[in-house]
């Protein structure tokens, strides 16, 4: 049966049309040539020869008889002759000629195989065999080593092992292996570009060629995605496919610019906003009064976020850092001075003293009497009384200073004892009487702070800081509102280097903090207008803009019901109240009252209970009679000095906006505390 190209089809009918058989061999002439399709001259035309040569024949390059002989010789055994005796190309017969140039006829001789390998990779089996023409050989197989694969043979085959059957002529053979190759893929992540040979191919062991990972602008190259931060990198001795992205990162960003309330020297309101500006994207900050970061967390960082100041008065300074993912900026800082929380009250004119009616009438003294018109410039008043966690803030400033005593002689305070200030030995007076148990500021650690006391519900442990500070002479009160000034670098109102210490900054000259005078005091909690259209110019008999005084959710004094309102129900004196706690928004946990806003007619609070205030005034029982007045003072020695309010030990009528009261200015009593004054121009 005869061979089939793959043009089989073409071949097989050109040999079937020209009807060629197999003729005799005769001897080669010594002018024998090879048939044109015999490229390796070799006088054996293999499968790959006629093909070749066929398809130049299609392609009308070869002559078609040359062409059909090329593939009857093939197709017949591939050896063939030159017979100088017949025309090309008949030229070109079967069958090959002895060595001797004898003609011969039938089968050819045995055949040798030989196998050989390449480099990488050896051959198994007989390397070596002889074959019958016709016959086959045994198998060799072709091994290659490790990280290496078998290609080929030599002759084009693939097959392995190999077998070669049907051997018609000498098979001398190779097998050929290469080493295992694998890729490196190298791409970049956002923000970033790699140079380089992006796709290498390296053999095992090889090295591959250097990238370079390189970040845009405000970012750097972090690692690669398999952990690598070799940059320059250089995969070497490689022995598997390698394929990673470079990741690029923001830099550590770096906080340029940072303040507090865009950079305002001073806040009533506990609420601030940290204004910074930062390079390279931060994605959280944090924010802390204590250098250390002591108890602050992370946040998603904002541009103006928002931060409550710790409470009291005096200066805070905040510190500030960011962070992104490649790490945290250096820390910031800015400060910013916590001043009282004060209500304006307008210049005008108003009349001091009790009304004829209501409990002014029944429970009023003489010494509110007679009436008389008064005419103030503007001012400031605080809020609220001066609270205990306030009146620390001052004294550990004023410690640090070197400010307070344990006597009149000047020896420095030691940390037990009541408190002494003054800078001369001739004016030094208690401030505090710091031993009483009554007293609700400690001193540990170095650090003044306020007292906790127990009351409602349970056993509830309150912190004193936000409820009065009581215990304090009017000497104490006098030297507050000079530090205060001294700290927020204004001008101090009183000389405490003069016995007395008095006033050298009087209202309405602008300074810094001071007392209230009598007058200033009674026009903020009595006089105001109403909300009326048109409003009208009021006076009130209690400060909360009522004329009377009864239950619990207005003021804490003592309602007799059974004793005293106590909203907080506390255990031991004093019964003092959070300053402004009559807002309408607490629940007195005493009897579970539910609170009415009551504000004085001007916005201040407690001005009728909680605890009696210190005014600048000398106490005189018949100062009113003096007629209409401007700014005054009071009188201008005395032996006491006036108190106003009322407190949470007294009686309702106790608290009217009218009722005057004395106290020795070297005492000071569980049931007295002050507020702040301050000339409106200082502010």
């Amino acid at each position: 049966m005869k061979k089939v190209l793959c043009a089989g089809v073409v071949i097989m009918t050109i040999i079937t049309e020209v009807g060629i058989l197999p003729g005799t061999v005769v001897a080669a002439a010594e002018e024998a040539t090879t048939h044109p399709a015999d490229l390796n001259t070799d006088w054996r035309l293999v499968l790959s020869e006629a093909i070749a040569y066929l398809a130049g024949w299609q392609q009308g390059s070869n002559p078609i008889a040359h062409a059909i002989r090329a593939a009857y010789l093939w197709q017949n055994g591939e050896l063939y002759h030159y017979d100088a005796a017949q025309e090309a190309p008949l030229c070109w017969a079967l069958g090959s000629v002895e060595p001797e140039g004898e003609e011969v006829e039938g089968e050819p001789g045995p055949h040798t195989l030989t196998y050989q390998a390449g480099p990488n990779g050896q051959v198994f089996g007989d390397l070596s065999q002889t074959v019958a023409h016709g016959g086959s050989g045994t198998a060799v197989v072709a091994y290659a080593d490790i990280h290496c694969y078998f290609v080929r043979w030599s002759d084009g085959s693939v097959q392995n092992p190999r077998t070669d059957m049907n051997v018609t002529a000498d098979i001398s053979v190779t097998a050929e292996f290469s080493i295992e190759t694998f890729t490196l893929t190298y791409t970049a992540g956002s923000h970033g570009q790699v140079y380089g040979i992006l796709s290498q191919q390296v053999a095992y062991g090889a090295d591959g060629e250097a990238v370079l990972a390189f970040a845009d602008l405000n970012y750097h190259f972090l690692q690669w995605s398999d952990g690598s931060t070799q940059n320059p990198r250089t995969d070497t001795n490689v022995t598997e496919d390698v394929s990673v992205m470079a990741t690029f990162v923001p830099d550590v960003p770096v906080v340029t610019s940072f303040a507090i309330n865009s950079d305002g020297a001073t806040t009533i309101l506990l609420d601030v906003t940290l204004n910074s500006t930062c390079t390279t994207s931060p994605t959280q900050y944090m924010a802390s009064e204590s250098d250390a970061f002591t108890g602050a967390s992370w946040a998603a960082y904002d541009t103006a976020p928002s931060f409550t100041l710790s409470y009291g008065v005096g200066t805070r300074t905040v510190y500030f850092k960011v962070q992104n993912e490649s790490g945290e900026s250096g820390v910031v800082s800015d400060s910013i001075f916590i001043v009282p929380n004060t209500v304006s009250v307008e210049a005008g004119t108003f009349t001091m003293g009790r009304t004829d009616s209501g409990d002014d009438e029944a429970h009023g003294n003489t010494d509110e009497d007679p009436r008389h018109s008064v005419t103030l410039g503007a001012y400031w008043l605080g809020k609220y009384e001066v609270t205990n966690k306030e009146y620390c803030d001052v004294l550990n400033w004023a410690l640090a200073q070197g400010y307070l005593y344990s006597d009149i002689s000047g020896a420095p305070w030691a940390g037990t004892g009541s408190i002494y200030a003054g800078n001369t030995s001739g004016a030094r007076y208690g401030i505090v009487d710091f031993s009483s148990p009554s007293c609700n500021i400690q001193y540990s650690g170095g650090v003044f702070t306020s007292r906790t006391r127990v009351g409602l519900p349970g056993t509830t442990n309150y912190s004193m800081d936000t409820h009065p500070m009581v215990m304090v002479t009017w000497y104490g009160s006098v030297a507050y509102c000079t530090w205060l000034s001294q700290w927020q670098g204004l001008t101090p109102c009183y000389n405490m280097a003069t016995s007395g210490w008095p006033l050298t900054v009087a209202p309405p000259e602008s300074g810094g903090y001071r007392l209230p005078t009598e007058a200033e005091w009674e026009r903020a909690a009595a006089w105001g207008t109403t909300l009326t259209i048109p409003p009208v110019w009021t006076h009130w008999i209690y400060s909360f803009q009522e004329n009377t005084l009864m239950g619990k959710n207005r003021a804490n004094y003592r309602d007799r019901a059974p004793n005293y309102v106590n909203p907080l129900g506390l255990t031991e004196w004093p019964y003092t109240s959070p300053v402004g706690w009559f807002n309408g928004a607490h629940v007195s946990p005493n009897g579970n009252v539910t609170t009415v806003n009551s504000p004085s007619p001007v916005g201040a609070y407690d001005m009728s209970g909680n605890v009696w205030e210190w005014c600048h005034d000398w106490y005189l029982d018949t100062y009113y009679s003096g007629g209409t007045m401007t700014n005054p003072l009071g009188p201008p020695t005395g032996a006491d000095r006036v108190r106003r309010d009322g407190a949470w030990y007294s009686d309702s009528w106790g608290t009217r906006s009218a009722r005057r009261a004395r106290g020795n200015p070297d005492n000071g009593e569980y049931v007295i505390g002050f507020r702040v004054a301050v000339s409106v121009s200082s502010r």
